[in-house]
């Protein structure tokens, strides 16, 4: 969806692909988007990162075109988990009042991690991990909301 500047006399939240938005409109929308069936046909057609790319410019230009404003945000938080400061994280554990013996837990649950890479049966040397959270762990998507959420 594109987002385009509002009309300072409509009393709605947006104005979004050129058309006013009521209140239905984004509950109608909001439902489709978290639809299994929409996600299914939303990986059906953009199983290629390129072709969502190109919809995505040629949807932008449209409306550029038609010398409308565009607006838009995005996230690639793909390798986010890897960048959480352990010290920053466990500083926010503080703020939310987790201290003594479980905010030592977790310090240890972060620290003394090693990796390595290994390509056609050669290793590399083992590596200390000075950040990130562990992937593919149950705590790993909560630490990282809380790394991201400002709690000050």
């Amino acid at each position: 969806m594109t987002l385009v500047a509002q009309q300072p006399e409509t009393e709605c939240g947006f104005v979004a692909d050129g058309q006013v938005k009521t209140d239905e409109d984004i509950k109608q929308l909001d439902d489709k988007l978290n639809s299994k069936e929409y996600r299914r046909q939303m990986v059906r057609e953009y199983t290629l990162p390129s072709l969502a790319l190109i919809e995505l410019c040629d949807n932008l230009y449209s409306h550029l075109d038609q010398h409308e404003v565009v607006v838009g945000m995005y996230f690639d938080l793909q390798k986010a988990f890897d960048t959480v400061n352990h010290k920053i994280l466990l500083q926010k554990l503080c703020g939310y009042g987790i201290r003594g013996i479980v905010h030592e837990w977790f310090r240890n649950y972060l620290s003394n991690r090693k990796q390595f890479a290994s390509i056609n049966n050669i290793d590399s040397d083992l590596d200390n991990i000075n950040c990130g959270v562990p992937q593919g762990s149950v705590l790993g998507p909560l630490l990282f909301l809380i790394y991201v959420n400002d709690n000050s």
